[in-house]
Parts: C-alpha cells; sequence; structure tokens
C-alpha cells in the first residue's frame, strides 16, 4: 500500500471514528431533531480524537510517526497561544518561540552526541553527515 493511500486512508478513518463518538456522546434531545457532528460538551472533543488517535493513528509505522511528529510540534505551539490567551501564562510568543526553539535544539544534540541510536534514521543520518563528516579532515 502506498504511503499516500495509507495516509488518505487514515485521515478519512480518523474523520469517521471522530464523528460517530461525537455523535454517540451527544443527549438523546440533542439528538432528536438531527444528527450534529460537532461536540456538545468541550471535552467530547478531546475524548473523541484521543479514542481516534489511539485506534486510527497508534499503530507505529512511518507514515503515522510523521503525521503525530508534525501534529505534536504545531499542537504544542497552539497550545501555548491558547495559554497567553486565557492569561494563564504572560508571555511575548516570539520570546516563548525562542526559548522553544532553543530548548529543541539543545535536547536533539543533546541526544545526538549522547544517545545518538535513539534518533528516527532520517534524522541520524542527517545529522552524521552535518556534524561528524568531517571528522577525518585535517581542518
Amino acid at each position: 500500500m502506498s504511503q499516500t493511500y495509507s495516509h488518505a486512508r487514515s485521515l478519512g478513518l480518523f474523520a469517521a471514528v471522530y464523528k460517530l463518538i461525537i455523535i454517540l456522546l451527544q443527549s438523546k434531545k440533542h439528538n432528536q431533531h438531527a444528527l450534529k457532528y460537532r461536540p456538545e460538551h468541550k471535552w467530547h472533543s478531546a475524548f473523541a480524537g484521543a479514542i481516534g488517535g489511539y485506534a486510527v493513528w497508534g499503530q507505529h509505522n512511518a507514515v503515522n510517526e510523521q503525521v503525530v511528529l508534525y501534529l505534536m510540534g504545531r499542537v504544542f505551539l497552539s497550545s501555548l497561544k491558547v495559554l497567553k490567551k486565557k492569561k494563564l501564562i504572560k508571555t511575548n510568543f516570539d520570546k516563548s518561540y525562542k526559548v522553544v526553539a532553543a530548548l529543541t535544539w539543545g535536547l536533539v544534540m543533546f541526544l545526538f552526541e549522547n544517545h545518538e541510536e535513539e534518533l528516527p534514521y532520517g534524522l541520524k543520518n542527517s545529522m552524521r553527515e552535518i556534524y561528524r563528516s568531517d571528522e577525518d579532515s585535517p581542518l
């Protein structure tokens, strides 16, 4: 199965699972008139997303890993913005982003130098090429 097909299939399956759970969580009075695909309570979206994520994206393979890692970074930064909007943190986003960038690069370099075997294959190879390819060079 091609990676594109696998990705598209998982996106469609996740949408179906998510909407089904949202419908099942709706109260009977809400369900009488028409099916609504919107969460009735705020926690419904998190619950349905978690169940769908576990069921559809939980199998560890290359496609799922790329999607989950992409979302993790986006969700983390979006969560910082929400926390600021709700005044739970007081920070300038540009300054927070600098801290996130510093922590990310500090951690990746620590892992590369001390636990290289734990890094994903592609990242490890790229970092070897950038940071270790000149080790035999006289300079």
